[in-house]
Formats: C-alpha cells, sequence, structure tokens
C-alpha cells in the first residue's frame, strides 16, 4: 500500500517535481521500483481471469461529453506505457451527470514503464492525461489511480472490489486480466471509520480540513462561500459512504445497489441529508463551475449546517451496520 500511494504521489504530480529533476526523481524511482519487487515472487498462485467490457471507441464518440475520453484512450495506446487502462464508474455505464460526474479508472503501469530509460516518458503521459480528464470535471477531487502490474497479482478490494471492475471497459488488451485478490477487510474498516473521525472533527469545529483550495477548507452553513470545490468534495464522499458500508458488511456492489440496500434500512428522514445531496449531484449545471463561489441553486437545495448532517449520516450507518444476510 505504502508503495502505490508513492507511485500514485509521483505519476499524479502531486509534489510538481520538475521532469528535469532526475536527482528527486531517479531515488525515487528506484525505492519504488524495489518495493515492488517482491509482490510476484510472494504472490499466490490462485490467480483468476476477470472479463471485462470492451472500450469501444465509436459510442464515445457518440456523446459531446464523453469525446474526451475518446482523446484519453488514444493518447493511452500510442503511448506503450500500460499493460491495461480500465475505465469504470459513470464513465463506464454512462450514467454520467454533466459537470458533475469525475473520471474513475485504473491504469496498470508496465514494470518496464518505471526503469531509468522510460518513466520521464511516462510521467509526460500521465500528465498529459491529467490535464485531459480535468476538461471533464475541473473540481475533480482524485487522479487516475495507477498500479504496478504486479499489484494484479495481489489486489485489494480497498482499490476497487473485483465485482464492480468487471462492470468497467478496458481500452487495451482483450479485457481479460490476471488477477489474484488479497483481503483487505482490516483496511476497509480503517477506511471508514477515518471518514467518520474526519467528519466528527468538522462537525465540532465547523471547518472541514480536508481537500483545501487556494489555501481554504471549506467552513460550516456558506461561512465562506467561495469554496465550491470543497464543498463539491464533501457531497461526493457523501455519497460513497453506502458503498463502504456495504463493503465492510462483505457486499461489494456498485453505488446504485448501495443505495437500494440503504434505502431498505433506513427511514426518508434518517436520509435526510444523503437524498439531499443526491438532488445536488443530479441537478448539476455546468455553470456552476463559471467560478468557485458556491451557487444559490446549491445552497437551496442543500440547506445549512451540511457538516454536521453530514457527520450524523456517516454515524448513522456506522451504528447500523448493513445486516450480512440481507
Amino acid at each position: 500500500m505504502l508503495a502505490n500511494s508513492a507511485l500514485n504521489s509521483f505519476l499524479q504530480n502531486r509534489d510538481g517535481i520538475a521532469l528535469h529533476d532526475k536527482h528527486v526523481i531517479n531515488p525515487l524511482l528506484d525505492h519504488i521500483e524495489k518495493s515492488y519487487s517482491g509482490i510476484a515472487a510472494g504472490s499466490s498462485s490462485n490467480v483468476g481471469i476477470v472479463q471485462l467490457k470492451d472500450f469501444i471507441l465509436e459510442e464515445y464518440l457518440q456523446h459531446d461529453t464523453l469525446c474526451i475520453i475518446a482523446e484519453i484512450s488514444k493518447v493511452v495506446e500510442r503511448s506503450d506505457m500500460f499493460k491495461n487502462f480500465i475505465v469504470h464508474g459513470s464513465c463506464s455505464d454512462f450514467r454520467i451527470v454533466d459537470g458533475w460526474s469525475d473520471f474513475d479508472c485504473i491504469a496498470v503501469v508496465k514494470r518496464s514503464s518505471l526503469s531509468r530509460r522510460n518513466r520521464f516518458d511516462l510521467l509526460k503521459v500521465c500528465i498529459e492525461l491529467d490535464e485531459k480528464m480535468r476538461t471533464l470535471d475541473p473540481y475533480q477531487h482524485h487522479g487516475i489511480h495507477y498500479i504496478h502490474e504486479d499489484e494484479l497479482l495481489s489486489f485489494p478490494n480497498l482499490y476497487l472490489p473485483v465485482d464492480v471492475l468487471r462492470s468497467g471497459k478496458c481500452v487495451l488488451s482483450n479485457g481479460k486480466l490476471e488477477i489474484c485478490r488479497v483481503d483487505s477487510l482490516h483496511l476497509e474498516v480503517s477506511r471508514f471509520r477515518s471518514v467518520l473521525e474526519t467528519l466528527q472533527l468538522a462537525s465540532e469545529s465547523g471547518v472541514l480540513r480536508h481537500h483545501a483550495k487556494d489555501g481554504k477548507f471549506l467552513k460550516e452553513s456558506y461561512e465562506d462561500a467561495d469554496t465550491m470545490y470543497q464543498l463539491k468534495y464533501l457531497i461526493s464522499l457523501v455519497s460513497l459512504l453506502p458503498a463502504y458500508w456495504c463493503n465492510i458488511s462483505g457486499l461489494y456492489c456498485e453505488k446504485p445497489q448501495a443505495y437500494a440496500e440503504m434505502r431498505k434500512q433506513f427511514s426518508p428522514d434518517q436520509l435526510e441529508f444523503f437524498e439531499k445531496c443526491s438532488d445536488v449531484r443530479f441537478g448539476w449545471k455546468r455553470h456552476f463551475h463559471d467560478s468557485n463561489i458556491i451557487h444559490e441553486d446549491v445552497m437551496n437545495i442543500l440547506g445549512s449546517d451540511y457538516l454536521l448532517r453530514a457527520y450524523r449520516f456517516a454515524r448513522l450507518l456506522n451504528e447500523f451496520p448493513r445486516a450480512k444476510n440481507d
């Protein structure tokens, strides 16, 4: 996990490392390469085949919003840096909300791409992909998730449940992945608790100290309205919590099924804040991106005290686990 975090920090260029700074990049990548060297040797022989769907370029060219993904696929194909490139989520099933839906993708980096000969070309390609991706959603909070090809032999559900991965579309190869799953339940539980603790601190302090923009964090009840990017992160996080809640009970599913499971257990009153977040998501307009000011329409739908209500929603899910025999 630490190696994957370091790999993504580099390829997503989070620290803004200069492309020419070999004195910084080479020691870092040498260390990452070494961290992955033992995965294949120590992996289980119980490797299964996961069949993904085909990525059909023409389908994406027919959608004005999704044309950028067609461009991304062309960059990937001509780069020869990736073993697999898997588009999933709303960009795979076309349930995309224009201006809201982000780009969900797992890029499997070839072992050879991290060599001293290729690593700078790899970074250039990843920077180009990131720039294109963000034209789909300027408020996107995460980058492409990069994994080393050897991680397919030690693949945790924490990255993406394999049952969800199957609905993804593979830009490269024949759509077949050789993959070995490893148990990551303790990490999934830790992730849920970490979100709960973050929201608790936010509700108590009135500030969500996560995903700042221009040095500013989201404050309670629109105290600083120049925080639309930050508010979108909160809404996106709330939208993910039902899937996390299902995961820790052993059900790995896409978000619509997770929402259905949650609605079976809780009343509309209990899910009031979640439903308001959904109303914002599906009522999103492109002009909300004109600045980082929270639009009046968003305020009217969501209401105030959103940090407190988000914490209460997360606490509700935490206190009432999903029955495993549902």
